[in-house]
This record gives C-alpha cells, structure tokens and sequence, in this order.
C-alpha cells in the first residue's frame, strides 16, 4: 500500500495525485481495519448555528471515555478526528488528550474556537497536530447571524490569535449558504490578514437545521467556486472539500475531485457509541457498547454497505478514489 498524502496535511497539488490510496483486499476496496476515527465527544454545544447538521445544542450527551479508551489504547496508527457539538465541553477533554499522545496518535479537533483561550490554546499545543475553527463570514454582523450567538465572533477570532502564538496553524472551516455566499472573498482576505494557512470551504448539508435553509442552486456553485479559486493565490491554502469535486463534474478547469472513504478507511463514531459510515449517513453498522469496533468492521453488514456502492463504471479513470455516489 502506497500512501501519497498524509491526511491531515493541506494538499496543493491535484488531489488527483495526492489523495490516499485505498488498496483492493479479496477483491474488496478498503483496509481490514479503519485508519481513521472521527469521534463525536459530545452532542452538547454554547452556539446555535442555523446550518447546524447535528442539532447539537446545550443538552449534554456524551460518549464515555472507556469506550474511546478500549478502542484506540495501543494502536498508534490511528489518525483521529474529534468532533461535536462542541468537543471541548466534553467532560474528559484532558485525559482523552493524554491517552491519544501516550498512544502516539495523529489527532486534529474541530471547534468553533470560542473555548479557546491562552491557557487552553497552551495545552493544545502539547497534544494535538491540526485544529480546525468555524468561521462563517468575514464580519461580526454575518457570523453571528449565523452561530445565534453574540460576541461569538470575537471569541472565534481570538482564539485563532491564540492558537498561532503557540505554534499552531488552525485551518478555517467555512460553510457556504445564503446567508454568506457573498462574503467568501473577504473571508479569504480576512484570512491572509489573521496568517491562516488554510480554508476549508463546504457546501450547506441538507440536513438537521441545515433542511430548514434554502438551499444554494446549483447554477451558483460554478460562481461560487470560481470565486474561491481566483483569489486563493494569495498566500491561504485551500484544503479538499466537496466544492473540488464539484467543479470536476462541472468541467471546471483546474478542478480537482477526492473520493470517499466511508466503511473503507474510515468510520464516524457518534456519542452513544453508534458506528456509521460518515457524519451524514444513517445507516447503522453497529455500537461500541455492545460490540468491538474490529468486529463492527468485519462484519458482514459492512461488507453488504461497502459492496452496495461500487461504481459500474470500469472505464472511469476516478474509479478507485471515487468509489461511486455519496452513500449517506
């Protein structure tokens, strides 16, 4: 197995030449075990985002620490992603910190940076390699529209001031609906002037707040990504995200297009220790409190899901990284 791209390293090349790739084992696409670990620590969240997919909110349901601990002690190989809600409201933010570094896993963190002050942007710097914080416009007045949360700009913008004077270089996740479409140049600036190294631009998720928003046509996206693409050549990184694939299927030029690996490289962990493909799908593969993730993975409703979605298209070059339609 040839590894081309770390997957937590911000890619300039086509992802074409750079994205990971996922052997063939009997015949099947995917590893005999996941690489990957997105784990929800919370659902609890101190902002209210009206795209929000989670629902999450103030109520606090939390995975418990044992069963993340069960699953990843030892295995060092692991490259993990925490997510919520707002992770770092979880009630074993530390030790689960500790644990990963003893493991020696590669870790990043998605927050809306709000919790982030110099005392925890000083403790982060220990324990994690990349952190991802929400920012949905250039302005106080667009962002808090958004997150339904006042001051919250502020809070977010501070924290990135925090992370970057403990060495680290949060990337920007930005998602792209209405209420922000217009604003993503000046979101690019606004990075360039904070030193962001990266952005990760996403498109609205039609699904929990996120299905009572009017959806971006798909006439915009063309627009829209054109607009990212021809001001991204300002020293700020792009990192992958759909609007790449997007632009490949539109016939875009320079496109670039990444495939998904869903019960084939990867796995997302919920709160209630439910084991799913993705963030997105529903479609349970089973649950940490009553069965090991090693035979979750192994298990024949994961095999029917992975073989469900195989392209039938052999003479497309993509095949291998594109694995056919999004299968949440």
């Amino acid at each position: 197995m040839k590894i081309q791209h770390h997957p937590g390293t911000p890619c300039n090349k086509n992802v074409l030449d750079c994205y990971e790739e996922i052997p063939i084992i009997d015949g099947k696409w995917g590893f005999a075990y996941p690489k990957r670990l997105e784990i929800e620590l919370t659902r609890q969240c101190n902002l209210n985002c009206i795209h929000c997919w989670n629902n999450s909110s103030g109520k606090i349901k939390e995975i418990a620490f044992k069963l993340i601990k069960s699953e990843i002690k030892g295995n060092k190989n692991l490259s993990i992603k925490f997510t919520g809600g707002e992770p770092l409201l979880y009630y074993s933010f530390k030790p689960l910190l500790e644990l990963t570094k003893e493991n020696g896993n590669y870790v990043e963190i998605v927050s809306n940076g709000t919790l982030i002050n110099k005392k925890t942007s000083n403790l982060l710097k220990d324990y994690i390699d990349k952190i991802s914080i929400s920012l949905h416009g250039s302005t106080k007045k667009t962002h808090e529209t958004i997150t339904r949360r006042p001051r919250s700009y502020d809070k977010t913008i501070n924290s990135i001031k925090h992370l970057q004077d403990n060495g680290l270089n949060p990337i920007i996740n930005y998602t792209v609906m209405k209420e922000n479409k217009d604003d993503v140049i000046n979101t690019i600036l606004l990075a360039r002037k904070l030193g962001v190294k990266g952005l990760r631009f996403n498109l609205l998720r039609n699904c929990g707040r996120g299905k009572k928003l009017e959806q971006i046509i798909p006439e915009e996206i063309p627009l829209i990504r054109r607009r990212i693409m021809d001001n991204s050549k300002i020293g700020v990184n792009l990192e992958k995200s759909e609007l790449y694939t997007a632009g490949y299927l539109l016939g875009l030029d320079n496109a670039q297009v990444y495939g998904c690996g869903g019960m084939r490289n990867q796995v997302f962990i919920s709160s209630e220790g439910d084991v799913y493909s993705c963030n997105l799908s529903r479609e349970l593969m089973g649950n940490l409190k009553k069965d090991n993730l090693k035979n979750i993975w192994n298990s024949k409703n994961a095999s029917d899901f992975r073989n469900k979605f195989v392209c039938s298209q052999d003479d497309c070059s993509l095949k291998e990284r594109c694995a056919g339609k999004c299968k949440a």
